[in-house]
Parts: structure tokens; sequence; C-alpha cells
């Protein structure tokens, strides 16, 4: 048999610009004001926070912050 242990895939779990919009949320920026500091559509933001909050297993916006806490990204 071949027995290939084979070393675990390590990649970023987050987009860079889906960071980026954890940090301005943390640091306490609207949506609207993301959006525009980032020169994208709200809807953009919304679906990063979506996509972020299911990766995280997170059904509020409170509950994704505290884990991107624990997770020291933000």
């Amino acid at each position: 048999m071949n027995d290939v242990v084979r070393p675990p895939v390590t990649r970023e779990p987050f987009s860079g610009l889906q960071r980026e919009i954890m940090v301005l949320l943390a640091a306490g920026l609207t949506d609207a004001a993301v959006a525009a500091r980032l020169r994208v559509s709200q809807r953009t933001v919304q679906r990063h926070v979506r996509r972020t909050m299911a990766q995280l297993d997170a059904r509020t916006r409170f509950e994704l912050g505290i884990r991107l806490a624990e997770l020291c990204l933000v």
C-alpha cells in the first residue's frame, strides 16, 4: 500500500478584501462607510460579512466579532 502522508493544506481562510472589511467593521465603521473607504458597493461588504459569518459559524455580527477576536484576526 501507498502510505504517503501529505501535509495539511494551509491557506489563508479569508481573502484580502474580506479581512480588510472585518478590520474596518471591528473598528466601528458602518457597512456604508466601509464600502466608501474600500470603493466597493455596500452589497459587496454585506456579502463578505455573510460569507465570513458562514465560515466561522456565527449567527450574529456580535458573535462574528467575538470569533474574529478569538482567532486574533481583528
